[in-house]
């Protein structure tokens, strides 16, 4: 659940910081795994689903500003993706590319 807390009130506290600011855009990273799932990683999972979440519910309140997710995939040799198992199951299982 700490990992879903630290991504929503980052995002949260990030909004506020700038929710009077005359912005035209708003930018939030997030990951593929929000989108499709990971065995095994439903904290992460969640945590990065919010983010996309969060900025919809936002757009019904600023229309005016064009609100982003990016949805990173991997990044080779890096945390979970380093796991051979994950890198399996991402890759030859999900058809998943890695960032190198």
């Amino acid at each position: 659940m700490n990992v879903v807390r630290v991504k929503a009130n980052g995002f949260y506290n990030l909004y506020h910081a700038f929710k009077e600011a005359p912005l035209k855009f708003f930018l939030s990273i997030g990951s593929i795994s929000g989108r499709f799932g990971m065995d095994g990683q439903a904290d992460y999972v969640a945590g990065a689903d919010i983010i996309a979440k969060m900025s919809f519910q936002l757009f019904r309140h600023r229309p005016d500003i064009q609100w982003f997710v990016m949805g990173w995939t991997a990044w080779s040799g890096v945390g979970m993706a380093a796991n051979p198992q994950v890198e399996k199951v991402q890759k030859e299982q999900r058809g998943l590319e890695y960032l190198s």
